[in-house]
């Protein structure tokens, strides 16, 4: 197989030779490079409206996008017996040290140190909300609030049922594609996040946490209402970077040649899922990807 006119991040153009090519574009990029290559496969009339000649109406590439929506429920902790000493910039050269050379301390830890999964009512079989557990009052961009040592939980519900979309805005590869999550669009999410707020602060607030509790910070005791929750979550969430399901094909896909039926085997066997499940995508998405493998080399494997 021949990819002719690759260009690489240097400007330069290559061309690549291989008995099969393997591109991996996850769910934002997948979609993208399905209604750029190598059929042009998506829906019609948005190719169409971009001067894209359409190789097969897909409607359900780049629809369908689904992701894990969380915030962050940050205490402030009585106790000196948080980690949030290690964001001093003097402790990070020890704490540097302790890692290169003794593979321990703060370094050798996410510190998610603990998760949970638990109903958001005695209406649910299952559980459907997601929590992580750290013991530190941080964000991900680094910034965390000066109360010296604090803790947090991460929650947010593992079901949403809200669904976005990723499109292409032009025929150049460069450009970043439109996202939209549409997150608390529906009213199952939005009662699910309510729930699932009061939840986490209900564990937070039992009495094995008394000692520590210093009261808390995020969203703070002045969100109280579902109103106010959710306009909370919609200022303060942030992506769990679970994007997912973007790239549907539909059940028939006999008019595939043989170079495409190769693209999805390999490329995209777990973001064609229609839904996204309890855990990050990043859980079973190997075993999508063992299932396209023995798909591909045969029923022996």
């Amino acid at each position: 197989m021949e990819l002719g006119n690759l260009e690489i991040e240097t400007g330069q153009n290559e061309k690549v030779f291989a008995g099969e090519i393997i591109c991996c574009g996850g769910a934002i990029n997948s979609p993208q490079l399905l209604q750029l290559f190598p059929g042009n496969l998506g829906k019609a009339e948005e190719l169409k409206s971009l001067g894209i000649e359409v190789g097969q109406d897909l409607p359900g590439v780049g629809e369908n996008l689904q992701d894990h929506l969380e915030v962050y429920i940050q205490y402030s902790c009585r106790k000196p017996v948080s980690v949030s000493p290690a964001l001093k910039w003097w402790n990070k050269p020890w704490i540097g040290y302790q890692w290169l050379f003794h593979r321990r301390g703060p370094a050798g830890t996410n510190h998610f140190e603990a998760g949970g999964f638990i109903r958001s009512n005695e209406k649910e079989k299952y559980p459907n909300i997601m929590m992580h557990f750290l013991p530190l009052a941080i964000r991900y961009d680094g910034s965390a609030p000066e109360v010296g040592h604090g803790y947090q939980v991460h929650v947010g519900p593992m079901y949403s049922d809200s669904r976005g979309s990723v499109k292409i805005q032009s025929k150049d590869p460069k450009e970043h594609p439109k996202l939209r999550f549409n997150y608390l669009s529906t009213e199952q999410d939005r009662r699910e996040w309510a729930e699932a707020v009061r939840c986490a602060r209900k564990i937070l607030n039992q009495p094995a946490f008394e000692e520590f509790n210093g009261g808390e910070l995020s969203p703070g005791k002045e969100v109280h209402s579902d109103e106010e929750i959710l306009t909370w979550v919609a200022n303060d969430g942030e992506t769990a970077l679970h994007p997912s399901s973007s790239c549907r094909f539909g059940k028939k896909i006999s008019w595939l040649s043989r170079e495409i039926e190769i693209f999805l085997v390999w490329e995209i066997p777990f973001k064609t899922r229609p839904e996204v499940k309890s855990k990050p995508g990043n859980y079973y998405a190997p075993l999508c990807f063992k299932r396209g493998v023995a798909r591909k080399k045969g029923p022996q494997f």
